[in-house]
């Protein structure tokens, strides 16, 4: 993935995006369609500035206060703006990538149709020199994912997607976690985990119930962070 992106130079403040049912993960980019009015503001806002989104899912009752400032997760990724068509009615295709999970400091009232945040950039989890319990959550998610497909093409297809040599724990969860079909509350759930072992088990466990009984791994206890 090509990336302009640059933290040094980040200004914090961003056009948020909050949507009901899609989590954006850093590495992986999600196509999207913009037709609000308000919407089509915050792309022209984006556009002229730093290209940058925060995609936000929206909290559960967000339905009765979708045309206001719906209650938010905090939690959040930055995404860069790609691949941006504008239709000959306003509307846009655009390709959003994630960059960085972030924090929102605060929301900024700004005289815009769409919300703004301050916002901090979380650090991702450092594998140096992985211990064996991330390596077995490794084999354990690969393995689990293999089961659950059925040892199939749409298997293979997609551990191709997310695998290769050596690739850290957290970025395979994230990876795992955007293109599994996993409840949206799961994926949120890797998207708020600091540590890389909870991401994973995160998503056993949400395999584990979304399969009953074709699994054999048992996900440890362990706290989100």
């Amino acid at each position: 993935m090509i990336t302009f992106f640059s933290p040094q130079s980040f200004s914090r403040r961003i056009p948020l995006f909050p949507l009901p049912n899609a989590v954006l993960f850093p590495g992986i980019g999600i196509p999207l369609h913009i037709f609000e009015p308000r919407y089509r503001a915050m792309m022209d806002c984006a556009l002229g500035g730093e290209r940058l989104l925060g995609m936000v899912l929206l909290k559960d009752g967000w339905e009765d206060e979708y045309q206001g400032t719906p209650p938010i997760h905090q939690i959040g990724c930055l995404g860069e703006i790609d691949n941006e068509v504008r239709l000959p009615d306003g509307r846009w295709n655009f390709l959003l990538r994630g960059v960085s999970r972030f924090r929102i400091d605060s929301e900024l009232q700004e005289d815009q149709p769409f919300r703004q945040a301050q916002v901090a950039l979380l650090d991702e989890p450092t594998e140096n020199d992985p211990d064996e319990r991330t390596s077995t959550l490794s084999s354990q998610l690969l393995m689990s994912v293999w089961r659950h497909l059925g040892e199939s093409d749409e298997a293979r297809n997609l551990l191709g997607q997310v695998y290769s040599d050596n690739v850290p724990l957290a970025t395979l969860a994230d990876r795992l976690a955007a293109v599994l079909t996993l409840p949206t509350d799961s994926k949120q759930q890797v998207l708020e985990a600091r540590h890389a072992q909870d991401r994973a088990e995160i998503i056993l466990g949400a395999l584990a119930a979304a399969f009953p009984g074709t699994s054999e791994v048992q996900p440890q206890s362990s706290g989100v962070h």
